[in-house]
This record gives C-alpha cells, sequence and structure tokens, in this order.
C-alpha cells in the first residue's frame, strides 16, 4: 500500500508547517471575501428604480396610505416575500403622511420607498440632557456654532454647514472620525419639540464601513424648571440584504452602534456643563470666532 508522503518521519515537520500555511492562508482569503461581501451588503440601498417602485408601491398599498398614487399598478404593488404589514412596519410612513410630508415628487418616492424596504434595523436611545432648555433650543437652530463650540470644549473636529442657507433645513457634518453625513429636516419644529431627518450618513463600526441612507426622529419634552430634558432618539436603517441585516441586529452590534450616539450627546453635554461655568468674555477668548458667531455668543449666554 502506497504511504502518504509528507507522513513519512523525517517529513512530517514539514508537513506540519505546509498545512499551518496552507491553513493560515485559507484564513485570510476567507476573511477578505467574507468581507469584501459584507461591505457591499452594508451599502444600505442598493435597489435598482424597479425594485425601489415596488417597495414604494407595496408600501402604499399594504399600510393603507392615504394619497393617489398612479404610478402604482397592481404587478408592482404585491407583498414583499416575508414582509408583514403591521403597525411597526408601517407606523413611521403613516405618521410622516400625518405631519404633511408629500409622497408623489422625487424625494417623497425616495423616502417611502427607502421605508418600504423588506429589512430594517431600529437603534432607540432614550436619556436625558442637563441642559437648559432656552439654549439647547438655540443651538437645535444653529449646529455649525453648537459643533464649534463642543471643539472650543471638548478638543473634538467636528464639523457642520447648512447647504441651504437662512433655510437652515438641510445640513452636512461630521464628527472628525468615524461619522459623517447629510440630513434633512422634513417635518417637526422646535415648537413641537421633534425634529425628523432623512439622510445619508457614514458611519465606521468595528471592521465595517457602513453607508446609506437613514430616518432620524428626535422627540423631546420641555421639562420642569431645573430638571435635565428628556429625549428620545429613533435611529432607523434598512440593510439591502438578509445576512447585513442579521448583524446589523445582533445585541453586540446595537450596543457599538448606540454608544457612538451618546458619545455624540456626551460631547454635547459636558460642552453645556462647562459653558454653563463662564462669563461671556471668558468664552470668547476660547476660539477664533467670527464677529457673526461673537454676536450669537453674547446671544446664548445671555439666554
Amino acid at each position: 500500500m502506497c504511504k502518504n508522503f509528507l507522513s513519512t518521519p523525517v517529513l512530517k515537520p514539514l508537513s506540519t508547517l505546509v498545512h499551518a500555511k496552507l491553513k493560515s492562508a485559507f484564513h485570510k482569503i476567507f476573511s477578505k471575501a467574507i468581507l469584501g461581501v459584507l461591505g457591499l451588503g452594508l451599502i444600505f440601498i442598493t435597489q435598482t428604480g424597479f425594485q425601489r417602485q415596488k417597495e414604494y408601491c407595496s408600501l402604499f398599498k399594504h399600510c393603507k396610505l392615504s394619497g393617489s398614487h398612479s404610478a402604482c399598478p397592481d404587478s408592482l404593488s404585491k407583498p414583499l416575500e416575508d414582509v408583514e404589514y403591521n403597525q411597526t412596519r408601517c407606523s413611521e410612513a403613516r405618521y410622516l403622511i400625518s405631519k404633511g410630508v408629500g409622497a408623489e415628487d422625487y424625494q417623497g418616492q425616495k423616502l417611502f420607498g427607502f421605508l418600504g424596504q423588506k429589512y430594517r434595523v431600529e437603534y432607540v436611545v432614550k436619556d436625558s440632557l442637563p441642559i437648559k432648555i432656552s439654549r439647547f433650543e438655540y443651538l437645535l437652530n444653529d449646529i455649525p456654532l453648537a459643533a464649534k463650540i463642543v471643539n472650543a470644549f471638548r478638543q473634538t473636529k467636528y464639523t457642520a454647514e447648512y447647504l441651504d442657507g437662512e433655510e437652515r433645513r438641510y445640513w452636512k457634518g461630521n464628527n472628525g472620525s468615524n461619522l459623517s453625513g447629510e440630513a434633512n429636516l422634513i417635518a417637526g419644529s422646535l415648537e413641537e419639540d421633534e425634529l425628523i431627518y432623512f439622510g445619508f450618513g457614514i458611519v465606521n463600526v468595528l471592521k465595517w464601513r457602513l453607508r446609506g441612507q437613514v430616518l432620524f426622529q428626535y422627540k423631546y419634552k420641555t421639562p420642569t424648571q431645573g430638571k435635565p430634558i428628556p429625549y428620545n432618539l429613533k435611529v432607523l436603517v434598512f440593510p439591502g440584504g438578509a445576512v447585513v441585516n442579521t448583524i446589523m441586529n445582533m445585541g453586540l452590534f446595537k450596543k457599538v452602534v448606540t454608544n457612538k450616539i451618546l458619545d455624540v450627546f456626551n460631547d454635547i453635554v459636558l460642552s453645556a456643563q462647562e459653558l454653563s461655568k463662564l462669563k461671556t468674555e471668558q468664552v470668547l477668548k476660547l476660539q477664533d470666532w467670527t464677529p457673526e458667531e461673537r454676536v450669537k455668543i453674547k446671544e446664548l449666554m445671555n439666554i
């Protein structure tokens, strides 16, 4: 009977070495392949125009949303496979329509097509902010100024700018490291204690770089005098496939994402606490403020 050549006593060490190297090489190739597949899958919105229209039409028909949709024939309005159009699935779309968000134009079709996708991941953060409500709303109404104030106290590198001038509804920003994106205010206001943004974001989580469209719903309550501001932030994303959906719904993954969100709020809280300890003249010396920003700082400090 023929022996395995590499099993002879002299060549056993060589056999072990070869097997180890082959195993290591296979592991590297396999790991890269998996990361490559996930990298492609983590682009949340990858559907064709046809698929987007199908998701849009299915959502409107089976969630019984109001409105006339001539672009939705029966052939495109069938329910998506394994999707149950219950209160959880339909709640955001119904709520946005009740808030007056249109669904007929390009942006509306994009938004409701997004809400109609098959897979869904929801991140919720509930906490409170120990900051005066008047100062908090002032900063919510001027995100670039808020970013610069946080940088002054936290030595961070936040950036933010409005892309629609004085309208202040559409802005982009980043935290200088692992979060960036653009967001458009589609519903809500400071008077309503609610802001709803629809936009595009990029976040680095563990070994993955996630990018795609996101819906943010931020609600808060006006507290009694001297009490923290309670808030509820819901972040909604729709992964492009089953594998990515499973990963993004894992407890560990959700915890990492939630912590990244809390890091931003923590920077705001600590900056607000430091701000309250200083006089206006001291704050004005913290940064190279523009003349317009100096006026805003004085207004903020007098609130």
